[in-house]
This record gives structure tokens, sequence and C-alpha cells, in this order.
């Protein structure tokens, strides 16, 4: 029996911070002072969207 090998290659990557409804038990106060928003609840630059989260890489392999 032979296996076929796959053409495409790929990888999970942690995405890094993701601007969800997680924290919504925390005060405005408390995710001001963990740098998650400013004062007006606007994320910081630093988090993404659940979409940018979610994005997956594949490439063909050599």
């Amino acid at each position: 029996m032979t296996v076929a090998r796959s053409v495409w290659g790929a990888f999970s990557v942690h995405p890094g911070l993701i601007g969800t409804e997680l924290g919504r038990p925390l005060s405005r106060e408390e995710k001001v002072a963990a740098g998650w928003t400013d004062e007006d609840g606007n994320w910081s630059s630093s988090f993404k969207t659940p979409g940018q989260g979610s994005d997956r890489y594949s490439w063909p392999r050599p």
C-alpha cells in the first residue's frame, strides 16, 4: 500500500493578543490599567481582531 504525500505544508503559530469578549467581566479601569484599552474603550494596537487571529497560512511544499 502506498500513501500519497501531501503537496501542502502548514504550521500553527500563536496568533498573539486577540480582542474578544473574554474580558467582559473586567471593568474599564482594569482594562486600561492592564494596557488592553484606552480610556475610550478602544483596543490597544497590539491586539488583533478575531478575524486576524484566525488567519491561516499555507504554501506548496517543495
